[in-house]
């Protein structure tokens, strides 16, 4: 998503993504010069879906502390989430054969990973 605005809070609505199932690239960064004015992301209560078609899934400053319920990263093959405030990623055991790079860099929040024995 690319925002062309001068503000410093940018807002994503609980259901932002619910008409996009297809949707396989998800890009939310902070461009450099952004990172002066300290953008901040805000997701509304209740935010809680993310395609399942995602194979790229690059959210840095990922403003919350897990990732939505919902989520499966089974078709992920990209996953960047650096800045993050994220504790943990999801639950459970999945299938990650397709994932090849991951990013939690300056995630200073995380606690836990995943098991990533199925991941290639």
């Amino acid at each position: 998503l690319r925002f062309l605005n001068i503000y410093t809070k940018k807002w994503l609505h609980k259901k932002s993504f619910k008409g996009m199932p297809n949707l396989r690239f998800l890009n939310i960064y902070t461009k450099k010069w952004d990172k002066k004015k300290e953008v901040r992301w805000h997701l509304h209560e209740g935010f809680n879906y993310l395609p399942l078609k995602l194979r790229l899934l690059r959210w840095d400053q990922y403003p919350v502390r897990r990732m939505p319920s919902s989520f499966c990263p089974q078709n992920l093959f990209k996953l960047q989430m650096s800045g993050s405030k994220l504790e943990k990623l999801w639950e459970g055991v999945h299938s990650l054969t397709g994932l090849k790079k991951m990013n939690l860099s300056k995630s200073t929040n995380l606690k836990e990973i995943p098991d990533l024995s199925m991941a290639t």
